[in-house]
């Protein structure tokens, strides 16, 4: 896909705005009160820290991970339709019943 025909990113989250809304998605898994789910459609996280965080049941389409640090991180069920996870460190992910048709994985450590 070049270019031209790729959809555009939404926005770019700092570190910082991720750490608020993950934590958000993390005290819903755990049924506290002040979660809620995940949606990052089509949003630039290249290069963030998500070691080890709990992203389950979230909706990621067409996001981009490019050059993350995603050690541990937990997809399951996730959509990840159509993300790019170029050059990231996914060792000891997990990827249980996630959407992952399109996504591309090139140069990833699995």
């Amino acid at each position: 896909m070049d270019n031209a025909t790729q959809p555009a990113l939404n926005r770019r989250l700092s570190q910082a705005e991720l750490e608020l809304v993950v934590g958000s998605h993390e005290r819903l898994l755990a049924g506290k009160p002040g979660g809620r789910r995940l949606a990052l459609l089509f949003t630039d996280l290249s290069g963030l820290d998500l070691r080890d965080r709990n992203l389950s049941d979230a909706d990621l389409t067409g996001s981009s991970f490019d050059d993350c640090v995603m050690t541990g991180v937990v997809l399951d069920r996730d959509n990840l339709f159509g993300c790019s996870f170029r050059r990231d460190d996914l060792r000891q992910a997990s990827l249980v019943r996630a959407d992952i048709r399109g996504a591309c994985m090139r140069g990833s450590n699995l």
